[in-house]
Order: structure tokens, then C-alpha cells, then sequence
């Protein structure tokens, strides 16, 4: 009854408005939102449970519904390519209108007077990522300690800002700067690198494999960001402020319905099987009053 009714939501909002754009999406994360969508509407998927599922692909999806519930279709003309590091910049510009990734809030705030910020999709300490190394390095793969960890080399991008203060925070014997996520993914693969961060996935072992590297999460630990992910839009846009409006209309409606938690868990993001793992990186309790 709930997947008809959502349905129902999204056919008769969609028809308010359609609005055509450009948006700019990383290689990786719109062949695997192709390759999760395999020629379905991105507006009526209410199912994430399948393959190629993963945090980035829910984020794609759920912001085009989100505007959609709000009154306004993206009709999107995508270009893929090594967009991750520029597409802030592009949108805080106004030469793109929204991003379909969500952003650290650490990153948007310095920009708030160019972008309009959505309310958050993932709260503050609910990001909780996987340490991904090689299926081969047995090293890595018995850390089971804070300790353990500071003794192997990690790979991060500086640009990611949540992720590059926590590795910070962490401590490694050497931590390497890399911007591309699939440079950083090779990297380890080959076993230059001992562990990256990465979202869980819906199937344990967790494994993230393609015909460049290949991956597998250290079981039994796991690493909490400390900030929330929200979406950016323009301000300098044209149509930044009415798409703005109707995102925040229609992620209201998503988390009213439960749409944004569901989604997660069922690409893994939010995995109960990972609840009793250790986190190797807990805040410092704060004193009391």
C-alpha cells in the first residue's frame, strides 16, 4: 500500500512542472546508477535491495524524486566524466543548477552565500563507512584495534574534507592524497595502499569489485564521519532558488514516509549486521556540567 501511494505522490506531483538542465555526474557513480536503473524511471524505483546499490546511487536517485515531490521534474541531460572535485565549485558558480551527490555540510558552509543547503539526508554521526582493503593483505585485514590501525598506510582525498580530518584524527604511519576515488581504490587493490574508506554495502562479505580492483572491509570494525550530508544548489542559478524550494518540499515528504532511512539500509549503508562491529574512532565523552 505504501509503494502505491508513494507512486501515486510522484505521478501527480511530476506533472506541475518540467524544467530541462545539465548535470555534471562522476564516471563511476552515474555508470553504476545506470547499471542499478537498467532503464527504469529513477522516479519510481522504491526498491535499493539489488545490485549496484551504494550510497552514491541512492543519493542520485533520491534527490531527482525529492524535486519531483516538491513540483518540479529534472529533465537531465548528464554528462559523466571526473567531475567530483569540481562540481561544488560549478554550482557555487551558477553554471550548474543542483549536484545529485550529496555534500559534507563542513564543505557548504564555507559557501553559504553561494548556495542554497538542503536539510540534511544523513545526520551528523549516522555516516558510518567500512575500512576497504585487498582481499590479499592479510595485515590489514586482522586489524581489529585503534592501535592496529595507526600502523598501516591509508589512501583519502584532501578535497573530501569529512573523511581527510578523520584519517587526520586517526592517525595512520602514512596517509596519501589521492583525488580520485578509483585511483584510490586501485591503489589499494594492488596493495600499494593498506585501507580506504567506503560505504557499507547490502551483502556481506562486503566486496566492491570491477575489472580495475578489488576490494573487500575488514570485518568486525568500522570508522564514524562526524558531520551530516546534505545537497547543494545554486543561488546564482536562475532556477536555484523554485528547485531549492521544491527539494526541501519533497525531502520533507521522504522523510515524513520513511523513503530516506529505507533507502539507505537497503544499499547497505545502514547495515544491522554491522551494529555490533567495533567503532574504532567513538567521539571523547564530554565532560559534564
Amino acid at each position: 500500500m505504501y509503494k502505491i501511494i508513494f507512486l501515486l505522490l510522484i505521478c501527480s506531483l511530476v506533472q506541475a512542472e518540467t524544467l530541462k538542465t545539465v548535470i555534471t555526474v562522476d564516471r563511476d557513480v552515474f555508470e553504476d546508477s545506470r547499471r542499478f536503473l537498467n532503464g527504469r524511471d529513477p522516479l519510481r524505483i522504491t526498491d535499493f535491495s539489488t545490485s549496484y546499490a551504494r550510497r552514491d546511487v541512492v543519493d542520485f536517485i533520491l534527490i531527482q524524486q525529492a524535486v519531483a515531490l516538491g513540483g518540479i521534474t529534472l529533465q537531465v541531460r548528464f554528462e559523466p566524466g571526473n567531475y567530483d572535485a569540481r562540481n561544488l565549485r560549478s554550482i557555487s558558480n551558477g553554471f550548474l543548477l543542483i549536484g545529485l551527490d550529496t555534500f559534507w555540510l563542513s564543505e557548504l558552509e564555507k559557501l553559504r552565500d553561494k548556495l542554497y543547503i538542503s536539510d540534511a539526508l544523513i545526520a551528523r554521526g549516522d555516516y558510518i563507512a567500512g575500512l576497504y582493503t585487498s582481499p590479499h593483505n592479510s595485515r590489514a585485514l586482522a586489524t581489529n584495534s585503534l592501535a592496529q590501525l595507526r600502523q598501516l598506510s591509508a589512501v583519502s582525498s584532501s578535497r573530501w574534507r569529512a573523511d581527510w580530518v578523520t584519517w587526520q584524527q586517526i592517525g595512520p604511519q602514512k596517509l596519501l592524497d589521492e583525488a580520485s576515488w578509483p585511483s584510490q581504490a586501485k591503489l589499494v587493490s594492488k596493495g600499494w595502499v593498506d585501507v580506504m574508506l567506503a560505504p557499507f554495502l547490502p551483502e556481506m562479505p562486503f566486496k566492491i569489485q570491477t575489472e580495475d580492483y578489488d576490494l573487500i572491509a575488514i570485518p568486525g570494525v568500522k570508522i564514524a564521519l562526524y558531520d551530516s550530508r546534505h545537497v547543494a544548489v545554486s543561488r546564482s542559478h536562475p532556477d536555484g532558488e523554485r528547485v531549492f524550494n521544491a527539494l526541501q518540499r519533497g525531502l520533507k515528504l521522504l522523510h515524513q514516509q520513511g523513503r530516506i532511512r529505507k533507502a539507505y539500509t537497503e544499499a547497505g549503508f545502514y547495515h544491522p549486521d554491522v551494529e555490533r562491529w567495533i567503532l574504532l574512532n567513538p567521539l571523547p565523552a564530554q565532560p559534564s556540567n
